[in-house]
């Protein structure tokens, strides 16, 4: 599989610049729609900060991904390859059809487990990983998060305004 998937990129970015080419038929409809797609994604990527905002955002995801991949080796004391432990996590949101991470918090526990059994991992190893990833993405963040809400709710007004702002402007 690994081999695929750079070849894959490769003919995707060469018929890029002939896409304009293609027949006007309805075969080609939805190949000239996807590469539509990719050109106009590509052009988000317009400013540094939006460079930075979507390498944010991978980095976010990727993290995650490796966190939940080490809850399944402390529990399974056996990894996955990336490309599946990617395609399981991936599943499992698809299935979820909801804008993460906040809105879908109990949708991931109850279908990431099934999404990990259907890449072959055993359903109660993935059952006891999701709870331990939960337990270090969600609750053990939410101990530091107290303590600054409540030194924030300690700050003045044009303290607290100033924090905002200063997170903002980074």
């Amino acid at each position: 599989m690994g081999h695929r998937l750079p070849a894959g990129t490769v003919v995707a970015l060469s018929l890029l610049g002939v896409r304009h080419r293609f027949p006007r038929r309805r075969e080609c409809d939805a190949l000239r729609r996807g590469l539509a797609g990719v050109v106009s994604t590509w052009q988000l990527l317009r400013t540094r900060r939006d460079v930075a905002a979507f390498a944010g955002m991978t980095s976010y995801w990727a993290a995650d991904i490796a966190s939940f991949g080490g809850c399944l080796v402390m529990v399974n004391h056996r990894g996955l390859p990336i490309a599946v432990l990617t395609v399981g996590y991936a599943t499992e949101y698809a299935l979820t059809r909801r804008s993460l991470p906040l809105a879908g918090a109990g949708a991931v526990e109850a279908l990431l487990p099934f999404a990990m059994s259907g890449v072959s991992r055993p359903l109660v190893a993935a059952l006891v990983a999701v709870f331990v990833y939960r337990l270090v993405n969600l609750w053990l963040a939410l101990v530091p998060a107290a303590f600054a809400l409540r030194h924030l709710r300690g700050a003045s007004a044009p303290a607290r305004q100033a924090a905002v702002a200063n997170i903002l402007s980074q």
